[in-house]
């Protein structure tokens, strides 16, 4: 059996054909009505299955996977030296928060981050992130980009790799982990984490 996947111009119509199948009910052609309609169904099966899919794959659904906690409390931000005559801040998180694969949590990082030319930022803390469990401790790193609000927040979306042997955070080791970083007016931050699928 082969399978052909045709893409109409439309990025929202796709047509699945599943063509060259074998045929099940002999090479003479004669079969009784239940074999052609096993045949019939098959196909109809295979077809759906690959249109689901293969349209889902271009519209482009999200890979998140589990959530795996959330963290928040206070920050504060200063002014550091220009990184290309552009400028740049450091946060410091202290302090915050939650939790983390199932794990009461308190997190410690600063990162900073620096404008570009559209008035986006880039951010890195550079594994200088701290996590605190009951058993023990993971150290972290990120990056992300994000913009401010019109409110006078900040929202930004990257990534973090956390290195731990606490028993109860372990599930983190050798993982991606996409986040949600959402600082509001007032310097109060949440960061939302998600296992990347």
């Amino acid at each position: 059996m082969f399978c052909v996947v045709q893409q109409d111009r439309d990025v929202d119509d796709h047509l699945v054909a599943v063509e060259g199948m074998a045929d099940p009910i002999g090479t003479d052609g004669a079969g009784s009505l239940a074999d052609e309609l096993r045949v019939f169904v098959l196909r109809l099966g295979i077809r759906g299955m690959l249109l689901g899919s293969f349209t889902k794959f271009r519209k482009g659904v999200t890979m998140l996977g589990e959530h795996l906690g959330t963290i928040s409390g206070p920050t504060s931000m200063k002014s550091i030296a220009a990184v290309g005559g552009m400028p740049t801040f450091e946060t410091t998180a202290s302090g915050l928060v939650g939790t983390l694969a199932g794990s009461e949590v308190t997190s410690f990082a600063p990162y900073s981050a620096t404008m570009r030319a559209d008035g986006s930022f880039y951010g890195e803390c550079p594994n200088a992130g701290v996590i605190m469990a009951a058993d023990g401790v993971a150290t972290f790193r990120a990056t992300g980009a994000g913009s401010p609000t019109p409110d006078g927040g900040f929202v930004f979306k990257g990534v973090v790799y956390f290195e731990t042997q606490a028993p109860s955070l372990a599930m983190l080791n050798g993982k991606a982990v996409v986040y949600d970083w959402i600082v509001d007016p007032e310097g109060s931050a949440t960061w939302d984490l998600w296992e990347w699928a």
